[in-house]
């Protein structure tokens, strides 16, 4: 994939400058910047003649790096929009169709809004990483300070704004399964997605502003106020109450009473009709079953005595923050300028976790309708969540056919990403594409985790995308999920359980007759044997490419530490100090793993996460906002937690046990 936005000249000068300690051959940067040999060996002579870049033989071939005496040079030769200055912002699965919302909302949508625009982004489905540029991101966030220093006004006409939005949409979302869709003809159907789709590209704004309106807020309070206990006050949220935490109190108070009679399965039915959309935040996830509930109930009934009071405690704290809050504000004897910013910065806290539910709910009340669309189009419901809604528009109006479709939908099943690239959006699909981009535009690990290439011999072929589960014992295999990669000093024949579950298989050791071997192949699972080092290489949960083609595993995404971390610091939320069993969770299909008295480490928390947080003792989150559900939930509860840890959950493993300490 070539870079049509930047000279060769350019490109190299901005890879060997990235990357000033590595030598570089001219296959390898023609294999890298996807460009002509001969583009790459004229801008490397004119490089040279202009002593930006120098050069070393080896034998027969010659390497290049960039020139000690370049300095400041360097930077003339290159425009601004050739700074590679990504930000990871989140790592969250996300369907297709919103990741392309996102790309043409941020591109068009934000200037009518904000006066402009992010040009630049990167999410890629193999590691769910969301990457913005940095400087556009501050630029955002200065626009909008701008206008919130201009217009009072402004932010109380950006959340109404917002919040009209908000239920707009999920009005008509909510109108889609009371029609009868099978007797609809496509152009009615297609009136049906157009009105919806519009109403949902206008709410997606909202999803990148909060990013610099919050941190707006907070440093404008920070500026003005210097006593921690008081920044504590004003900086956290007063409203800690979710409505589904107070129904399933509600629901774990009537077993307790009645037990489980016919009054309660009608009222269970009914709060799983009301709640199931909480893990819809991606089309690609399934609605949450009606015994997913019936267990939270029976979990709160475990931890609290009297669900009742406890519902009429949490309504009550919230009552009293909301007093404390007014009483620190007028013992600061705060000016109108102060109090307008923390009550601003309140309702922005209480949007967040509205604005999720909105597209939670959307995604899930619009499903029949693209699923009838499937039907008509001849997809599958698989198929039909790969595509964007524009192209589902444009099969309904036969501007597609449906081989284009079904064709674009089944390569992106394998692995696609989005690009943004000075307001220019490309699609790229594939493994191989996808991870020769990340490596083109410098989304990249750093030196240290791109040189962990492991070689081995192939015993059963096939290439697979995974997460890295090491094995030193039997009694580990339980942390084996499906589609991991067990990575394995050798395997025997009490590994069998666990090799039907993953998706590739990596060992140290071993010959083509081995178990692993024998095994993989009977399974036809990908497998590589006799790597020598893999399990001393890898980590639990680095994201690995297993090219059992080629006989190499590459390294996608890992987190580079030291090996004598013993110690992971974090901003504390909820004081208290807890010993435990460390479970990672990374979606609600990791939620039956949590029990009773564990210690939860997690990316962020949602609304979906209740159940589990009613069980656990203890919370690590890595996401550092004063606005998420950590904060809301770890006051609400009194979760001993600490927040702001950035890869706790790649550091510590499944199983281990750890103390969490908020002092």
């Amino acid at each position: 994939m070539k870079n049509d936005f930047i000279s060769a000249r350019q490109e190299i000068l901005s890879l060997l400058s990235s990357r000033p300690n590595e030598d570089f051959y001219i296959n390898e940067l023609i294999r890298i910047t996807g460009r002509y040999p001969n583009s790459i060996q004229t801008a490397l002579k004119k490089l040279t003649k202009d002593q930006l870049i120098t050069s070393t033989s080896v034998g027969n071939k010659k390497f290049y790096r960039i020139s000690k005496k370049a300095g400041m040079e360097v930077k003339q030769y290159l425009p601004p929009d050739t700074s590679f200055n990504w930000i990871k912002v989140i790592n969250r699965e996300g369907a297709y169709a919103f990741s392309m919302t996102v790309c043409l909302s941020n591109r068009d949508q934000l200037k009518k809004l904000y006066n402009t625009s992010m040009p630049t982004y990167w999410y890629n489905s193999l590691t769910h990483g969301l990457y913005y540029n940095s400087s556009e991101l501050n630029s955002l966030g200065m626009n909008i300070a701008q206008k919130l220093e201009r217009d009072s006004t402004f932010a109380q006409k950006d959340i109404a704004l917002c919040t009209k939005l908000c239920n707009t949409l999920l009005q008509e979302a909510k109108r889609i399964p009371n029609l009868n869709l099978t007797k609809l003809n496509n152009s009615e159907l297609k009136s049906i997605l157009e009105k919806f789709y519009r109403m949902y590209m206008m709410l997606f704004p909202f999803l990148t502003s909060p990013f610099a309106i919050e941190r707006y807020f907070e440093q404008k309070i920070r500026e003005r106020v210097s006593d921690e206990r008081q920044l504590e006050t004003l900086l956290s949220p007063i409203s800690t109450v979710d409505q589904e935490m107070i129904d399933v109190l509600n629901l774990a108070s009537h077993i307790k009473q009645h037990g489980m009679d016919a009054e309660f399965e009608k009222k269970l039915t009914d709060h799983w009709q009301t709640y199931c959309w909480l893990t819809m935040f991606s089309i690609n996830a399934n609605p949450l079953p009606r015994d997913y509930f019936l267990n939270e109930a029976k979990n709160i009934l475990e931890k609290i005595p009297n669900s009742e009071e406890e519902a009429n405690k949490l309504k009550n704290e919230d009552k009293k923050r909301q007093q404390m809050l007014k009483n620190t504000l007028q013992e600061m004897n705060a000016r109108t300028t102060l109090k307008q910013q923390v009550y601003f910065l309140q309702k922005y806290i209480t949007l967040r976790t509205f604005r999720k539910n909105i597209i939670c709910q959307s995604h899930y009340y619009h499903m029949p309708l693209l699923y009838e669309i499937a039907s008509r189009l001849e997809l599958s419901n698989v198929d039909i969540k790969f595509l964007t809604y524009e192209e589902i528009l444009h099969g309904l109006s036969g501007q597609k056919s449906h081989n284009e479709l079904k064709k674009r939908a089944k390569a992106r099943q394998s692995g696609w990403a989005v690009l943004v690239w000075q307001e220019k959006i490309s699609e790229i699909t594939c493994t191989a594409k996808i991870l020769k981009a990340m490596e083109q535009y410098r989304i990249v690990q750093p030196q240290k985790a791109r040189a962990k290439l492991i070689q081995g011999t192939i015993a059963c072929r096939g290439k697979i995308v995974g997460r890295v589960k090491i094995i030193h014992k039997i009694s580990e295999l339980g942390k084996i999920e499906k589609g991991d990669i067990l990575v394995t000093k050798m395997t025997t024949p009490d590994f069998v359980v666990a090799m039907s579950r993953c998706g590739g298989i990596v060992t140290d050791e071993g010959g083509v007759t081995c178990h692993a071997a024998i095994v993989s192949r009977e399974m036809n699972v990908p497998c590589l044997i006799a790597t020598g080092h893999a399990t001393s290489t890898l980590k639990d949960n680095d994201i690995v490419e297993l090219d059992a083609h080629s006989g190499v595993v590459r390294m996608i995404e890992t987190t580079i530490t030291d090996a004598k971390v013993k110690q992971i610091h974090g901003k504390g939320i909820y004081a208290g100090k807890i010993t435990g069993r460390a479970v990672v969770v990374r979606d609600v299909s990791d939620f039956p793993k949590v029990q009773k008295g564990d210690i939860l480490i997690t990316s962020q928390t949602t609304p979906d996460y209740l159940s589990c947080l009613y069980r656990i003792n203890g919370l690590i989150v890595d996401e550092d906002s004063i606005t998420s559900h950590a904060v809301l939930y770890a006051k609400a509860l009194k979760i001993p937690t600490i927040m702001g840890t950035r890869n706790a959950r790649d550091i510590i493993m499944d199983g281990e046990k750890i103390e969490a300490l908020r002092s």
